[in-house]
């Protein structure tokens, strides 16, 4: 429906984007272009005749100016957790209308207005609305640049806008790849509904194995909307996300044609212990995960119950964070500290070390811990001395006793508490990513796991499934807070040759080119315009499995830069496509001349027989 702004409504629009300016003017005039002084209060004021309906944001940049700053303005009613945009006004969720101001021309443009979408994957605003706008060409046409302040027509541009933006019901921006499992592990909010088993799919350089990245960070609740800098952003995305690999709750693998059942599952392995060759049963990567996770939820669903392995986990991470990690030694009593806490494989804690005035080496091991402190009890034992012929073993010498009961009356201390009583875990998300799902043999890979790791025959569900184990024969199955994240290479194998129980059990999110994302003006050169039209002619060729991704084109600036890209890898990869039928390749390329015919005929090199002519002989090209 048309939209209009009364004569006021539009000079206040008209101010608000002045102040914005100028309060990004009066930052470039600070040492090193800090923000220090920028005031969104002063810009607000102007954009109050439309806050019924629209909220925006402010972004200049975190300390340092950024090259561009931008207001983006949201629908209200768009702002829900059903929907892209989320409960929060974002540039990393949604849909939205976008002004942008480019001090530095670094963006090829000096003013823009756009539909805006999540800094570096559109795949995270997909929905009706968005794709309608893309079919019809609405996101190419309404997105206009300006090179001088023209408040007038800026004005009329963000109105249509507007009207293009609102011409879409509510229901249109409802995610397309919106999960409808519930999690019934838990029956609560703490895990975002988020489909459970998933797959990008699409061609290569479309940002897959890039986006593996933004969707584990989005199911462990980690959120950069704050971060204005898209550098810094991803630098900080990916700090967060090599914490999460190293405390275990992201495992990244990579499936090829040798990956098997016991690296995913569980396996026989040999193992050298004083140079003897035994052979022991090892988890895979897959179940190490899943012990995790399982012991996670216990943790999660029984806060009211002693249980030992979990007082244990308790009071070592309560001293490795309040003592070790502040390079402090936690003390048992005067003269003997507690200096190193060990774990597990699967993160548990086995040992304490000592340290102060003990013997070197000394260590407090859960096996005596466990089997003695349960018959502990301060009020009859008041010191080593009765400890020790009491709960002396022949089979596991308790000759350190004093050591242990100073670590008894700590853990009976530290049982007592109120608040490790009422303590509960979070429930956490346990990620595992396999890039190149379809190089491996899935059926080797997974096994019976094919069954388990279907959403209603996860543990926790009305339909739960465990198998046993072929090799340890213990009980197992896939807890509901492991998620998988696969990614598959279109142009490598087409998904309808793909095992069909995964493509039954795997959500499919198909991943295009984004020339969003490229430079508009490299040396005169339009990149977006350059890969739109190429995928054009390729999909109408050979179909959109073999696509060119964007990632080849990011970050070329000049024309060399774009030579070089070129030469390199995009017409190595048409040849592939293309099996090395150049006359396809040149109409890709709209027979620019990059693909010429090489002449090799009537030349002192190369003589015919009379024989044969011309007509028998292939054309030969280079480029």
């Amino acid at each position: 429906m048309p939209i209009s702004f009364t004569d006021n409504e539009r000079k206040e629009f008209q101010s608000g984007i002045s102040a914005f300016i100028s309060e990004i003017n009066k930052c470039l005039k600070n040492k090193n272009k800090s923000t220090k002084g920028f005031s969104v209060n002063n810009i607000k004021p102007f954009f109050n005749f439309f806050k019924n309906s629209y909220e925006y944001s402010i972004g200049s940049g975190s300390g340092t100016l950024a090259d561009t700053c931008w207001i983006i303005f949201v629908r209200k009613e768009l702002l829900s957790d059903g929907l892209i945009n989320t409960s929060k006004v974002s540039p990393r969720y949604g849909v939205y209308v976008y002004f942008g101001y480019s001090h530095s021309l670094k963006e090829g443009f000096k003013y823009r207005l756009a539909f805006g979408f999540p800094k570096h994957d559109i795949e995270n605003a997909r929905c009706k609305a968005v794709d309608e706008m893309e079919r019809s060409g609405k996101l190419t046409e309404l997105d206009f640049t300006y090179y001088t302040l023209d408040l007038e027509q800026i004005t009329d541009d963000f109105i249509k806008l507007l009207e293009c933006y609102e011409s879409f019901s509510k229901d249109d921006f409802i995610p397309i790849n919106q999960a409808n499992i519930t999690n019934n592990l838990n029956n609560t909010n703490d895990i975002k509904n988020i489909p459970l088993n998933q797959i990008l799919y699409g061609a290569p350089g479309v940002g897959k194995t890039y986006d593996t990245i933004n969707i584990a960070l989005e199911i462990l609740g980690e959120d950069f909307s704050t971060q204005t800098n898209e550098i810094n952003t991803r630098q900080a995305m990916q700090k967060k996300f090599k914490e999460y690999v190293e405390n275990g709750q992201i495992v990244f693998i990579t499936f090829h044609q040798s990956y098997g059942y016991e690296e995913f599952v569980e396996g026989i392995r040999p193992d050298f212990d004083n140079e003897e060759l035994k052979y022991m049963i090892d988890d895979g990567v897959f179940k190490a995960l899943c012990n995790k996770a399982k012991q996670n939820y216990i943790n999660y669903s029984t806060p009211n119950e002693l249980d030992f392995d979990k007082l244990i986990n308790y009071f070592a991470e309560y001293v490795k964070s309040e003592f070790l990690d502040q390079n402090k030694e936690f003390e048992l009593e005067k003269g003997a500290n507690i200096h190193s806490v060990y774990y597990d494989k699967n993160g548990c804690c086995y040992s304490f070390r000592l340290g102060g005035a003990t013997q070197s080496g000394q260590r407090l091991t859960l096996d005596i811990i466990k089997r003695d402190y349960k018959e502990f009890k301060i009020g009859n034992i008041k010191s080593y001395k009765d400890i020790k012929p009491k709960f002396e073993s022949k089979k596991i010498h308790h000759g350190n006793a004093r050591y242990y009961f100073m670590l008894y009356k700590k853990l009976f201390e530290f049982e007592k508490k109120d608040d490790y009583k009422n303590q509960k875990e979070d429930l956490k998300p346990y990620i595992i990513i396999i890039d190149e799902i379809n190089r491996g043999n899935i059926s080797k890979i997974f096994g019976e796991l094919i069954t388990l790791i279907e959403p209603s025959k996860r543990l926790g569900n009305t339909e739960e499934l465990e198998v046993v184990l072929p090799y340890s024969k213990e009980s197992f199955g896939v807890p509901n807070n492991v998620y998988i994240i696969g990614t598959m290479n279109t142009a490598d194998k087409s998904i309808t040759t793909l095992d069909t129980a995964l493509r039954r059990r795997f959500e499919f999110k198909k991943m295009m080119p984004n020339s969003f994302l490229l430079n508009s003006n490299c040396d005169g050169i339009n990149l977006q315009e350059l890969l739109n039209k190429m995928n054009e002619r390729i999909e109408c060729l050979i179909g959109d499995e073999k696509l060119i991704g964007h990632s080849y084109f990011m970050g070329i600036n000049k024309i060399d830069e774009l030579k070089v890209v070129f030469r390199n890898k995009i017409l190595p990869l048409l040849e592939e496509y293309f099996y090395n039928d150049y006359s396809q390749i040149k109409s890709v390329l709209n027979d620019n001349g990059m693909i010429k015919t090489k002449n090799i005929l009537n030349t002192n090199k190369f003589y015919l027989s009379d024989d044969f002519n011309e007509t028998d002989f292939k054309k030969i090209y280079e480029d």
